[in-house]
């Protein structure tokens, strides 16, 4: 996670929710912007971050499978937290 210059946010608050079944998993950046969901289950999910200072940003369509690792960069802009950017994944 990191800001629109590129520093990392440590600390950011994270949501994984699966988009079929609703199940959502939380968890927060560590002092190095880094973040990992470990035992996601194979679907299509959408993620949030948001910090203080910052507008919330979400990213769409991530779609996970069996045995892939998956990088999601996501960066927040300065802004109210009532504020949300969207974003949305595309295979490359």
């Amino acid at each position: 996670v990191q800001d629109s210059s590129g520093a990392v946010i440590p600390g950011a608050k994270l949501s994984a929710v699966n988009v079929k079944t609703q199940v959502k998993v939380d968890m927060e950046a560590d002092a190095s912007g880094y973040y990992i969901f470990p035992s996601l289950q194979p679907g299509f999910y959408t993620v949030s971050a948001e910090s203080s200072g910052f507008r919330k940003a979400t990213v769409t369509n991530i779609e996970l499978n069996v045995g892939v690792t998956l990088r999601q960069d996501i960066r927040l802009e300065v802004g109210t937290v009532t504020d949300t950017v969207p974003v949305e994944a595309r295979a490359v």
